[in-house]
């Protein structure tokens, strides 16, 4: 019996050689381009072995005849294959990997074959230019979950900055390149930042947040604040908008609600107000407690929406943080029925 998969297109990239010169007399820069496409409409594997299927290796045997072309001599390859099981996944890309190797004995020391897990099934081919690096870094970092990273060019290679969710998976995908023969990035600034952080950041900045709306302004404009230290923050709605505030502790392990709560029930502020929640250190005690930051150090994210109605209802609260996520996903799509949304974010990083 055979499995029969549905799979997105293979996609076959490369570079153009440098030019002798350009238009304006000058030496021509190797530029990424596309150089060809490969489709994968279905893809088939025996159940038991995990040995591509006759639909497969068909698909396959025109891929190795297409990497023949000469204009693609110095192709590198990376070979993905994706499935829910990623045991599976991995005996398939090796299956694959064995197949197109026999094919064409010369790319052996130019392909690799990775296995990956979630997300629809599909195989990816692409091709990796030795003299466009940082096509190479992107192509190998752009589909980490969660993950916003940008490649410039450097003098001594490519640079990559930015955030990830998993930091070990960036640098497992960036050891690719050393098997590939390519040059690693010669800079790396990237920040760790993992779910639910990094999603909320994702539906943030999918939004937008619209200059002179709600203001959230938290005691130390820095943001820096240590474990076990009161915070108090200040959130004022702009003119010609009155709603019921809602403010989110994002930490890396949960969503932690601050307003609406049992000390504040009432979140309502009429346009153009100022509501304080928490207090200064001097002012806490038994009978006035506060918000102290909790651990472990790290990024944390205040977030602050504005609602025609109420988007937490204390009497059956969020009871985990995927649910608390689910509904803030719910409100910065516009839906369920929460009328116009004002946003604002305040980013903290906290330490012992």
């Amino acid at each position: 019996m055979r499995a029969l998969l549905v799979a997105a297109g293979l996609v076959l990239a490369g570079v153009i050689s440098p030019s002798s010169g350009s238009g304006d007399g000058q030496g021509g820069v190797a530029t990424p381009a596309p150089i060809g496409e490969v489709t994968l409409p279905l893809l088939d594997f025996d159940f038991t072995t995990q040995e591509p299927g006759p639909a497969t290796r068909a698909q396959m045997d025109s891929l190795a005849t297409a990497l023949g072309a000469p204009e693609i001599a110095q192709l590198r390859i990376l070979l993905r294959v994706i499935a829910q099981d990623p045991e599976i996944a991995e005996r398939r890309a090796g299956a694959l990997l064995r197949y197109l190797v026999g094919r064409r004995s010369d790319l052996a020391a130019r392909i690799v074959a990775r296995a990956g897990r979630g997300g629809e099934p599909r195989i990816e081919v692409i091709g990796l230019g030795q003299d466009a690096p940082e096509l190479a870094v992107q192509r190998l970092a752009e589909d980490l979950a969660c993950s916003r990273l940008e490649v410039t060019p450097g003098p001594d290679g490519p640079r990559l900055s930015g955030r990830v969710a998993n930091l070990a998976a960036l640098h497992d995908r960036l050891a690719d390149l050393d098997r590939l023969g390519l040059r690693r990035p010669a800079s790396l600034v990237v920040e760790e930042l993992p779910a639910p952080f990094c999603l909320v950041m994702e539906m943030l900045e999918a939004r937008g947040l619209p200059p002179g709306g709600l203001r959230l302004m938290p005691d130390k404009p820095d943001g820096r604040y240590r474990i076990g230290e009161a915070i108090h923050v200040d959130l004022r709605i702009p003119e010609g908008f009155s709603g019921h505030l809602t403010l989110l502790y994002v930490h890396p392990m949960q969503i932690v609600p601050m307003l609406p709560s049992a000390r504040q029930p009432d979140g309502w502020i009429a346009a153009g107000g100022t509501v304080r929640i928490g207090r200064p250190i001097e002012e806490v005690s038994a009978e006035r407690p506060g918000w102290r930051i909790t651990g472990p150090p790290g990024p944390g994210l205040l977030v602050a929406l504005s609602t025609a109605r109420p988007v937490l209802d204390l009497r059956h609260p969020p009871r985990s943080g995927e649910e608390a996520l689910a509904l803030l996903a719910v409100v910065l799509g516009g839906k369920g029925g929460f009328g116009p949304v004002e946003a604002a974010s305040f980013l903290l990083q906290v330490r012992e």
